[in-house]
């Protein structure tokens, strides 16, 4: 008697084994950019958090180059980190946080920089009426479901 498989036999398993990688290769794909939709919106809840500790000790929103003008637009991740004490991974998502320290509103913004969904933009806003409240991030069309 012999033992061992036959060629037929193995061709099949071949094709099944295909047949299902080709079912889950797609899903991964999604899964892995849900996943990171979710690091930016974590990522601008951070920002908001810390702009609210910001606000707390220096009574306005990060940045404002000086008293003269009190809005500005700070687009360095670097320098974010830094003044907000945060460590944001720019490898997915370009972070950009605009201030208007005269109506107190803040808005942190990030935008997806590659892969399927790079014009993915997830934005979340800070107004003066209630800087206490969970800000809901605004989520652009071009987004995963």
């Amino acid at each position: 008697m012999k033992r061992g498989f036959t060629l037929i036999e193995l061709i099949i398993v071949l094709l099944i084994i295909g047949v299902l990688a080709t079912l889950a290769i797609p899903q991964i794909t999604v899964s892995q950019e849900r996943a990171r939709c979710r690091e930016a919106i974590a990522n601008l809840r951070l920002i908001a958090a810390a702009e609210r500790t910001y606000l707390l000790e220096l009574d306005s929103y990060f940045p404002h180059p000086s008293a003269a003008i009190p809005s500005g637009t700070e687009t360095d991740v670097g320098t974010i980190d830094s003044m907000l004490k945060l460590s944001l991974n720019e490898d997915n998502w370009d972070y950009v946080v605009t201030s208007d320290n005269t109506n107190l509103t803040l808005t942190a913004t990030a935008t997806r920089l590659t892969g399927r969904f790079s014009n993915c933009v997830f934005q979340i806003q800070i107004t003066s009426n209630n800087p206490e409240a969970e800000p809901a991030p605004v989520i652009s069309a071009n987004c995963p479901p």
